[in-house]
């Protein structure tokens, strides 16, 4: 679709947005997160599984390490 070879859509990618694609889409996913977690709408595994986590356990480790504390104590 970018008409690049995966290598250089990578480095341009990387160039451009100073991170790879997975970082990227990782922050986004860990922003749109804090946004449903503060609002209070839904649960830590209704977050979860709507931004595409198999499970609890694996939404929850993805989050402790990006924010430092689990998805339970954010506020």
């Amino acid at each position: 679709q970018a008409c690049l070879s995966p290598y250089h859509f990578h480095r341009t990618f990387q160039q451009v947005f100073g991170c790879s694609p997975l970082r990227f889409l990782k922050a986004k996913k860990m922003e749109k997160a804090r946004q449903m977690l503060r609002t209070g709408h839904c649960s830590v595994s209704e977050v979860g599984f709507s931004l595409g986590y198999p499970d609890l356990f694996s939404f929850s480790k993805d989050f402790k390490k990006w924010e430092g504390l689990p998805p339970s104590k954010w506020e």
